[in-house]
């Protein structure tokens, strides 16, 4: 998916050899969108379904893009009764009426597009309590906590058009929403000089059908926790893959990942840092390609990028390599 070149990922690569000459260039930039939609379900004291709207859409705030670079921004869901067109410049509902953490049927479920623009969605679900809602309701918002909203929607009838929702005492609600991360479709290439010699690198995304993986795109740990966690790299000998799929041929021992520099607001980016090391990424023949994923807690990522390099990078046990890139989110069009 190609949004405005300001809001970009922009990997930068250097190169140091044994003199501590150190090689920096900016590559051709690439760009990562998101978007989201909500549906409301009533349920009856049992928990069983009594109705549902259909889904309609929101629109992310500026405040919600700016919590993905310092804290997890989707914990919980509120409900009102304003009417106010969402602008983004928003950070609330207009009159919040409750708001939960609750979870409901469904919370945490991933979904994945098998083919363009590969849309992997997360699907985050919030109960309110029996008693906490008596009255007819117009707004719907889900955030990091009360009064601080990712993203804020009027609620629409199947034609598009401002309506309201009904939930009395005796019901509870669900508040179903949808959010979708697209990967870059796109290749960038660009050429920098290292050492005298000229390098063509390719980026390419990787693993854009897989969540829950390593290297793949994982919507529900987007919101779930900050873009500032260190992510996993790995330096390969073969080629890069499909869009699908990841580099191929050996690999070295794993570099040291590290998130530098602190987030500026409106800034919509953060900064990254691999260090392979005289020990790490030594694969036979040098390093042909690479792959950086953003937010691997563990064995999950969410987001994952391949990188090819032409002529191979002659890494070996007398040169340390670093790689700086940036990461940059932004609503899809």
């Amino acid at each position: 998916m190609n949004l405005p070149d300001h809001r970009i990922i922009r990997p930068n690569a250097g190169f140091i050899i044994p003199t501590r000459r150190f090689v920096e260039a900016e590559l051709r930039p690439q760009a990562v969108g998101m978007s989201g939609r909500y549906q409301l379900i009533v349920r009856d004291s049992s928990g069983a379904e009594k109705s549902r709207t259909p889904w309609f859409d929101n629109i992310i705030l500026d405040s919600g893009l700016n919590r993905m670079g310092t804290g997890a921004a989707i914990l919980g869901a509120a409900i009102g009764t304003g009417t106010s067109t969402p602008v983004s410049t928003q950070t609330g509902l207009d009159t919040q009426s409750h708001y939960t953490t609750t979870p409901g049927t469904g919370n945490g479920a991933n979904s994945v597009a098998g083919s363009s623009p590969y849309n992997n969605t997360g699907t985050y679900v919030f109960r309110t309590t029996l008693g906490s809602l008596n009255g007819n309701y117009t707004e719907v918002g889900v955030g990091w906590a009360s009064g601080s909203m990712f993203s804020r929607a009027l609620i629409l009838d199947g034609g598009g058009s401002p309506t309201s929702i009904s939930v009395s005492s005796a019901e509870q609600l669900d508040i179903v929403y949808q959010l979708s991360i697209y990967p870059p479709l796109v290749d960038t290439s660009t050429i920098v000089n290292i050492s005298g010699v000229d390098y063509t690198i390719t980026g390419r995304a990787a693993s854009v059908n897989a969540t829950g993986s390593t290297i793949g795109w994982t919507p529900i740990t987007w919101s779930a926790q900050a873009v500032t966690t260190n992510g996993q790299a790995q330096a390969f000998n073969g080629t890069i893959g499909a869009i699908t799929s990841t580099p191929s041929g050996s690999t070295g021992t794993a570099p040291t990942v590290a998130v530098v520099g602190s987030y500026s607001n409106n800034s919509l980016n953060r900064t990254g840092r691999v260090t392979h090391s005289l020990t790490q990424g030594n694969v036979a023949g040098g390093i042909k390609s690479s792959t950086i994923a953003w937010g691997a807690s563990g064995s999950v990522a969410m987001a994952g990028f391949q990188y090819e390099f032409n002529p191979v990078l002659p890494k070996d046990g007398t040169k340390t390599l670093t790689l700086d890139y940036t990461l940059t989110w932004a609503r899809s069009p």
